[in-house]
């Protein structure tokens, strides 16, 4: 699978009740656990929020504001 579909699988399974993903750990972290550099993994959340499928928040809380389309990519 390629990293935007990685990417998007992650928010849309562990983002809680109100559609945000809070990072428990640094980026570096889970870009690795997802095989893809830091800065790929940031590049995706650019594209991922470029297409209005995400909002981030802060440092630490990512807002789906599309979660259908966003559930799409994961398909």
């Amino acid at each position: 699978r390629d990293a935007v579909w990685r990417l998007a699988n992650l928010l849309v399974e562990e983002a809680n009740i109100d559609n945000v993903f809070t990072f428990t750990t640094t980026k570096a972290i889970l870009a690795s656990k997802l095989g893809m550099t830091q800065e790929t993994f940031s590049r995706k959340l650019g594209e991922l929020q470029d297409l209005e499928l995400i909002q981030v928040i802060s440092n630490k809380e990512i807002k789906i504001t599309n979660l259908d389309k966003l559930k799409q990519l994961t398909r």
